[in-house]
C-alpha cells in the first residue's frame, strides 16, 4: 500500500488512509510487522463504511526508530499521532504489539469509543515474559539481531497455522530496525510499560478480544485471565495474524462489534 509520512516530535510515522466515512479505525500492527498486515481489512467490503487509518511502528515498515523504543515512548509517539489525526470517531484495533499500544494510547488519555486486542496478553509489572509468551517458541527470533535467511522464513511462517505465502511477512521482518530489536527486550525487562494488567480492569469501553487457537507466540489462557468485565471475545481457528487467516470471519465480527459502537 502507498504511504503518506506525518512527522510526530523528531519521529517520521508512515501511514496509509482509507475512506471517507465519518467513523473511523485505527489498525496497530504486531513486532516485525508492518501496515501491510491489514490489507485485508483495508479491501473488505464489510469495512468500507469507515475511514481506515493504520502506521507502521517505529522501527517498522518505513517508519523511523526510536532510540529508546519502550511501550511507553512508542505510546507517546502515537498518542501524539492520533490527537493529529483521528479527528472522527474511532475505534482502536491493536494486534499483538500493537494491542499493547493500543493500552497505552488510553493510558494516556486517548478516548475511542471500543477497543480491539488481537493476540494480546496483558503484561503485568514487573513483566513475567514466560507467563505472556511461548518463549521457547518462535518467539526467540522475534528480536534475535541477525536473521539467517531461512530464519527469517521460519519466523514468517510462524505467523500462520497454515498459510505458505509469506512474502510479505519476509519483507517486513527484515525491514524491522537493528536498534528496535536490540532495544525492546531491555526496556520490558526494565518495566518501562504500563501495570496493563491492572489497567484493562478499568476499562469501561466495548471491548472485543480475538484470541488464535494456534497462536505459536502468546499464552491465550493468559488473555483470558485478564479480560476486560465487559469484554467480547471471539477464538479463530489460525495461528497468531487471526486478521489475515480468519480475515472473513474476523472482519465480520469487527464490523458487528463496531456497528454496536458507530
Amino acid at each position: 500500500m502507498p504511504r503518506r509520512i506525518l512527522q510526530v516530535l523528531d519521529i517520521s510515522l508512515s501511514y496509509w488512509e482509507q475512506g471517507q466515512g465519518e467513523k473511523s479505525l485505527l489498525l496497530l500492527h504486531g513486532s516485525n510487522q508492518s501496515l501491510e498486515t491489514f490489507s485485508l481489512q483495508f479491501a473488505s467490503p464489510l469495512l468500507s463504511e469507515y475511514q481506515i487509518i493504520a502506521l507502521d511502528l517505529p522501527g517498522h515498515g518505513q517508519s523511523s526508530p526510536l532510540a529508546n523504543p519502550s511501550m511507553l515512548e512508542m505510546s507517546s509517539i502515537i498518542s501524539e499521532f492520533v490527537r493529529q489525526k483521528m479527528t472522527r470517531p474511532f475505534i482502536i484495533v491493536g494486534f499483538s504489539l500493537g494491542g499493547h499500544i493500543a493500552l497505552g494510547l488510553m493510558a494516556n488519555g486517548i478516548k475511542p469509543l471500543g477497543l480491539v486486542l488481537l493476540s494480546t496478553p496483558p503484561a503485568a509489572k514487573p513483566i513475567n515474559m514466560p507467563e505472556m509468551f511461548q518463549v521457547t517458541g518462535p518467539m526467540g527470533l522475534l528480536y534475535k539481531d541477525t536473521l539467517t535467511a531461512e530464519e527469517v522464513t521460519t519466523l514468517a511462517q510462524a505467523f500462520y497455522r497454515g498459510i505458505d505465502s509469506v512474502a510479505q511477512e519476509v519483507t517486513d521482518i527484515k525491514a524491522v530496525a537493528p536498534s528496535f530489536k536490540q532495544r525492546f527486550p531491555i526496556t520490558l525487562m526494565n518495566g518501562e510499560h504500563i501495570d496493563e494488567q491492572e489497567f484493562v480492569k478499568t476499562v469501561k469501553i466495548p471491548v472485543l478480544v480475538a484470541t488464535a487457537q494456534f497462536d505459536a507466540f502468546v499464552h491465550n489462557q493468559q488473555i483470558l485471565m485478564h479480560l476486560p468485565h465487559q469484554a467480547l471475545h471471539k477464538n479463530y481457528s489460525s495461528g497468531h495474524n487471526l486478521h489475515r487467516e480468519s480475515a472473513k470471519d474476523f472482519n465480520a465480527d469487527l464490523a458487528a462489534f463496531a456497528s454496536t459502537i458507530f
